[in-house]
């Protein structure tokens, strides 16, 4: 069952300002970038992906970065998402804030979600991305970035590696 903060969320509500964001219409409009708090520390970056493509997110975003433990593996409890649209990040959040979407039994922390300090697809590529990421040899360690990010018709319908 709903609660009166679900019945309140909607795909343009979700606005929050940011310093970064240059809303046009009402403190979010430019918002396409988010951070997942409190993933459970043994989800992959792949399995985040396989979640967001499963659940209808598919083409909607063209970056995922969880930062992990290079000794044991494990994420650090925290991802960025970027989406190709503030409309779809609406959605994003309406559908997955304070929820567990990764199976997880009412002993986990449910899934917070807030603007990322970094926003845009460049940005979080310029970010992420660089050379000091690059010398990294293992690829489920890196950014995911969907090739040839861009409008959906322009995307390659490839998914992740």
């Amino acid at each position: 069952q709903g609660s009166a903060e679900d019945a309140a969320c909607t795909p343009t509500s979700w606005a929050p300002s940011t310093p970064q964001a240059s809303p046009t219409d009402g403190g979010g409009a430019g918002m396409t970038s988010v951070m997942l708090r409190d993933l459970p520390p043994r989800l992959s970056q792949r399995a985040l992906i396989r979640a967001l493509e499963d659940a209808g997110f598919a083409d909607e975003f063209d970056f995922v970065y969880m930062p992990c433990h290079f000794a044991t593996g494990e994420n650090k409890g925290y991802a960025f998402v970027n989406f190709v649209s503030p409309l779809t990040t609406g959605l994003f959040v309406c559908q997955w804030q304070c929820g567990r979407p990764f199976g997880l039994d009412g002993s986990e922390l449910p899934l917070q979600i807030v603007p990322a300090a970094v926003q845009g697809f460049q940005a979080n590529v310029s970010k992420w991305a660089g050379s000091r990421v690059e010398r990294i040899k293992n690829p489920d360690l890196r950014p995911y970035i969907r090739p040839c990010p861009g409008p959906r018709a322009l995307r390659s319908p490839s998914g992740p590696p």
